[in-house]
């Protein structure tokens, strides 16, 4: 939920809150109109082997200069021949060296049962694996206009970056596009990339949003300060906002983001995002874990298909009570949350994509401290320092006692305003 900043006349209420509905109704790109008009439901994605060590770093991410290289033309034809075969339309493909394997884009064409062409597929020795195209969402609700919102979320911030910010930890955020001229975004960002659409980098509403919470500057006007504004975030534009539809994204260009996030080893991923279980994309975050990366995901509190938080390794993270089937799911502040919204504005968000944003700020302020905290390491100490709810067992993550831990020293000043719970 989106709601504008409350303390102003009913006149600029409507006047912000319209501006923030033009960011939400960017039109989508001509990928993303592809993927919506050809169907979801009828696209699939075939998973062709590939030689090991391809150089992605020349590569444009725009489909040219990679289009030529040999390991391309090898899997190109090993997808084509396997279309002919069985029936299917090859619309588009990106590599994926990180698991040493080409994706390919197919349509199957009407009349075709898309359960027997993907069992087919799945037979042949020539194919890693084929899998359903799946359709993803942000986690917010519609933007809603109200003038009594405004709680704040971590009331400890100041005392946090007086211990750390989050200098030199990097934060790759795969999300809808950011307002990259947001005054408290200035400097806070590199690398930005598009992976829904060969258009502009938009600014939109839930990325910009999610950015802010992680990394703003401070702003004096509002009091808006990101839970790590040493930190730098990489916005990796994976999904696409509509009117229709509130931001969305597919397993494609999800996957295309990842596999560019692991080419340059962020310290965190921060993924906003969820849907139903994902071969692909479960081995992409596998890779990521291996390298250390902290992944960060926000959970469905609508008890909705809930990938990638029920990933076992994953930094579930909720707005509410997580699921019984994410059992190390941790809670953060979710509701009434002042950030930033396109065109510099800023207003009050609630939803989990916001909880996920924080703790993804607050473990680059543990990686300041301890940059050699692993993702295990840093679940059992979000746990360990959480405050537990004895009716309910929600853990709730503690950002002062997390620091405490990390530098008992430092952070000894650093005190929760809420009271802490006894772990069961």
């Amino acid at each position: 939920m989106i709601a504008p900043v409350a303390r102003v006349g009913s006149h600029l209420i409507a006047l912000i809150l319209a501006i923030a509905m033009a960011g939400c109704a960017h039109r989508a790109g001509p990928a993303a109109q592809n993927i919506d008009a050809d169907g979801l439901a009828r696209q699939i994605m075939v998973m062709v082997p590939s030689p090991p060590r391809v150089d992605l770093r020349p590569y444009d991410y725009g489909g040219t200069e990679y289009g030529a290289g040999h390991a391309r033309n090898q899997a190109m034809r090993t997808a084509r021949a396997v279309a002919r075969e069985r029936g299917i339309v090859v619309l588009d493909d990106w590599p994926m060296p990180a698991l040493e394997l080409h994706c390919i884009v197919a349509r199957i064409e009407d009349g075709q049962d898309p359960g027997a062409v993907l069992s087919a597929l799945n037979g042949d020795a020539r194919i890693a694996w084929a899998q359903p195209m799946q359709r993803f969402r942000a986690l917010n609700t519609a933007p809603v206009a109200s003038s009594d919102v405004g709680a704040p979320a971590w009331n400890e911030l100041n005392a946090m970056h007086r211990i750390a910010t989050g200098r030199r930890v990097t934060i790759a955020q795969i999300d809808t596009g950011v307002d990259l001229k947001h005054p408290v975004l200035s400097g806070q960002w590199s690398g930005p990339r598009n992976f829904v659409d060969a258009g502009r980098f938009p600014a939109e509403l839930h990325g910009t949003a999610v950015a802010a919470l992680a990394v703003a500057r401070l702003d004096s006007a509002t009091g808006l300060v990101g839970v790590s504004p040493g930190a730098r975030i990489v916005p990796l534009r994976a999904c696409w906002e509509s009117r229709a539809d509130g931001a969305q994204c597919s397993t494609f260009t999800l996957a295309k983001a990842l596999q560019h996030a692991l080419r340059d080893s962020p310290h965190v991923i921060n993924l906003s995002v969820t849907g139903p279980s994902d071969r692909l994309l479960s081995a992409l975050i596998d890779q990521a874990l291996k390298q250390r990366t902290v992944v960060v995901a926000a959970g469905d509190d609508t008890g909705g298909p809930d990938f990638p938080a029920t990933h076992p390794q994953v930094l579930a993270v909720y707005g509410n009570a997580p699921p019984p089937a994410v059992q190390a799911g941790l809670q953060a502040p979710s509701r009434d949350i002042l950030s930033a919204t396109p065109n510099g504005t800023f207003a009050f968000v609630s939803g989990s994509s916001f909880s996920a944003a924080q703790v993804s700020g607050l473990t680059a302020l543990v990686l300041e401290l301890a940059p050699r905290t692993s993702p295990s390491d840093l679940k059992t100490l979000l746990r360990s320092t959480a405050s537990y709810d004895g009716s309910t067992g929600v853990a709730r993550i503690e950002p002062c006692a997390v620091l405490r831990a990390v530098a008992p020293r430092d952070a000894a000043a650093c005190t929760s305003s809420a009271k802490h719970g006894n772990r069961p």
